[in-house]
C-alpha cells in the first residue's frame, strides 16, 4: 500500500547532482503537473506502468536518496521509487556520459563563471578575445561580448554580488580589468590595477569587495609577488591593502565562515628558470587588511586545490606528490587527510550537495601525463 502521497501542482525543482566515479556535476528539473506521487516499496516497477508517473518527465539524473547522481540523459524508464523524509526517492537508470555542444573555439586555462541566470560564462585562454556563454538547457556555446577589448591567460574572473563579472589580469593584460555586463551581454572598463597580476588569486569577500592577492608580473622572467590589492566595486577602484608574507603564484586563496581568507601554496620564481613551491600558508583578515602566516603544510602544494567543506575545514589536494591535508580554521592546524587512490595535481575539486568532494582529472605526475580517473572525499570517513 501506499507510505506516503502528496499532491503537486505545477511545481519545478532543481537539484545540483552528486556524481560517482565518471559523473560530472549538471542541473536537474523535474515538471509535476497534476500528479499524485506514491512512495513504493524499494523492489523495481516501471514508470510508463504507474498512471501518476506518467506526466513526470526528468533530464540528467540519478537519485539516490535526496541527491541526483547522475549524468546524461535518461534512457530507460526502469526505477525504483522507496519512501524519503520530504517526499520521494526516485533511482533511475545507470548514469552515462553524454557529449555537450562544443565552444567556439578550442582554448585551454580559461576561466568558467555561472551566472545568476544558470549560464556560464567563458573568458582567456589560449583563444581570449572571444568570450562565450554556455546555455545548459540547449547545451550550446555562443559568442558574447565582442567588445571585450583584451585577451587574459592566466587570469581570473569574479561574480559580484550584483551578478557582474570582474575579469582581473592575464598574460597580456597588464594593469586594465573589466566588468562583463550579464543584462546587456557586454563588456566595459573597470578601474585600473596597481601592479600586474597574473595567476594570482580573487576572492569575493562578504561585504562585496574582491581581493587581489600576489601572482607573477609581466617582466621577461614572470617574476612573482606579494602584493595584494582591494577592488571595491561601488568605486569601481582598486586600492593596496596588506602585502603577503611571501611571494606566490599559483596559490590558492579560500574563503573562511568568519570572513577571513585563506593561501595556500603556490610557487616562487623570483630566480627565472626556477619555481620553488610553498609550505608556509598565510589568513588574510579583512578587518585588519593584513595577512599573518597561517602555519605550514606537510607538503608543497602547486597546482592543487583546496576546497571548504560543510564542517568548516578545508581540504586541500594536490601537488602530484603532496599528501592531502586538512586544514582546521577553529584550532588553527594543518592535518592530513586520506591516501589519494591516484596522485594528481592540476585537477579539478567540486564540493557535492552531500558533503563529499568530487575530484577529477588532472595529471598525475609532472609533465604531460593526464588522467580521466576521478575519486570522491569522504569527509565522515577522512578518506577517498
Amino acid at each position: 500500500p501506499p507510505l506516503f502521497s502528496s499532491r503537486r501542482r505545477h511545481t519545478r525543482s532543481s537539484v545540483e547532482s552528486r556524481g560517482l566515479g565518471d559523473v560530472y556535476k549538471r542541473q536537474i528539473s523535474l515538471r509535476l503537473r497534476f500528479v499524485t506521487l506514491l512512495a513504493l516499496p524499494t523492489h523495481a516497477s516501471r514508470l510508463d506502468s504507474l498512471p501518476c508517473i506518467s506526466q513526470l518527465t526528468a533530464t540528467d539524473t540519478n537519485w539516490e536518496g535526496n541527491m541526483c547522481t547522475s549524468a546524461g540523459r535518461i534512457r530507460s524508464t526502469q526505477a525504483v521509487l522507496p519512501i524519503l523524509c520530504f517526499g520521494f526517492q526516485i533511482l533511475l537508470a545507470q548514469p552515462t556520459w553524454e557529449p555537450t555542444g562544443s565552444m567556439n573555439f578550442p582554448r585551454r586555462d580559461q576561466t568558467a563563471t555561472r551566472l545568476l541566470d544558470g549560464q556560464v560564462l567563458i573568458v582567456g585562454g589560449s583563444n581570449g578575445y572571444h568570450p562565450e556563454l554556455y546555455e545548459p538547457f540547449s547545451q550550446t556555446f555562443s559568442l558574447t561580448g565582442s567588445n571585450s577589448n583584451a585577451g587574459r591567460h592566466g587570469s581570473t574572473a569574479t561574480r559580484l554580488l550584483d551578478g557582474r563579472v570582474l575579469l582581473v589580469g592575464g598574460t597580456w593584460t597588464q594593469l586594465t580589468t573589466e566588468i562583463y555586463h550579464p543584462v546587456t551581454e557586454s563588456f566595459g572598463a573597470a578601474g585600473s590595477l596597481n601592479v600586474v597580476h597574473t595567476y594570482h588569486s580573487a576572492t569575493l569577500l562578504p561585504d562585496g569587495r574582491v581581493l587581489i592577492a600576489g601572482g607573477r608580473d609581466n617582466s621577461i622572467s614572470s617574476h612573482s609577488h606579494a602584493i595584494a590589492e582591494l577592488y571595491d566595486p561601488v568605486t569601481d577602484t582598486f586600492s593596496l591593502t596588506g602585502s603577503l608574507n611571501e611571494d606566490r603564484a599559483g596559490h590558492t586563496a579560500t574563503l573562511l565562515p568568519d570572513g577571513r581568507v585563506l593561501i595556500v601554496g603556490g610557487a616562487q620564481t623570483t630566480i627565472p628558470g626556477h619555481a620553488i613551491p610553498l609550505r608556509i600558508c598565510e589568513l588574510y583578515d579583512p578587518s585588519t587588511g593584513t595577512f599573518t602566516v597561517a602555519g605550514e603544510t606537510a607538503s608543497q602544494h602547486s597546482g592543487h586545490t583546496a576546497t571548504l567543506l560543510k564542517n568548516g575545514k578545508v581540504l586541500i589536494v594536490g601537488g602530484w606528490y603532496a599528501h592531502p591535508e586538512l586544514y582546521d580554521p577553529v584550532a588553527g592546524t594543518f592535518g592530513m587527510a586520506g591516501s589519494l587512490i591516484t596522485p594528481r595535481g592540476s585537477h579539478t575539486a567540486s564540493l557535492l550537495p552531500d558533503g563529499r568532494v568530487l575530484l577529477a582529472g588532472g595529471a598525475i605526475a609532472i609533465g604531460p601525463v593526464t588522467t580521466s580517473s576521478a575519486e570522491l572525499y569522504d569527509p565522515f570517513a577522512n578518506s577517498f
